[in-house]
């Protein structure tokens, strides 16, 4: 996010979380989606991992 605010001349500490720029609100959107995405993946890692370690144990 520190390249979109970059230069902007409303710039202060901590103003990532309230800026209503369209460009801040896009990449917290696109943040959020990828973070989604991250999770589902991991999740669906760990129910693979734990399927294989209930079949070692039979």
């Amino acid at each position: 996010m520190a390249k979109v605010c970059y230069g902007c001349p409303d710039r202060f500490p901590a103003c990532q979380d309230h800026c209503q720029k369209p460009e801040i609100i896009k990449e917290r959107e696109d943040r959020k989606k990828r973070y989604e995405g991250r999770m589902r993946e991991l999740e669906a890692n760990e129910l693979i991992v734990d399927r294989i370690r209930r079949a070692r144990k039979k």
